[in-house]
């Protein structure tokens, strides 16, 4: 059975995390998003979400934050053990779930389907 929670197990919640993310990870983008992906030792993905200011105001950031987070907690089973950073891009306004959600997946999923590389 599918697990579909969003523990903290699964978060990158600290500077340090995201810091090591940006510095030795590999960096791709999408339609929406910049994305950093490292390989983690844990055997499971770690999630961590940027959107600046540039990209609209809180009710907007907090949108795009939610999507974000919705998307990768339905299909994190796809993902292994990898901690992954979105940044959004500015210039656009949140689409609607699937339209997150086909692009962040379909972007991780073109990436770790190559072995990270």
């Amino acid at each position: 059975m599918t697990d579909f929670s969003f523990p903290k197990e699964n978060r990158l919640r600290k500077r340090r995390e995201f810091r090591e993310v940006y510095e030795k990870g590999r960096r791709f983008t999408t339609r929406y998003f910049v994305i950093h992906i490292l390989p983690n030792p844990f055997g499971r993905p770690r999630l961590g979400i940027t959107v600046t200011r540039k990209v609209g105001k809180a009710v907007v950031r907090n949108r795009w934050k939610r999507l974000i987070r919705e998307a990768f907690r339905l299909n994190k089973h796809r993902f292994g053990g990898w901690d992954i950073v979105v940044t959004v891009k500015r210039g656009y306004n949140p689409p609607g779930f699937h339209e997150v959600e086909r692009d962040l997946v379909e972007g991780l999923e073109r990436f770790v389907g190559k072995g990270g590389g």
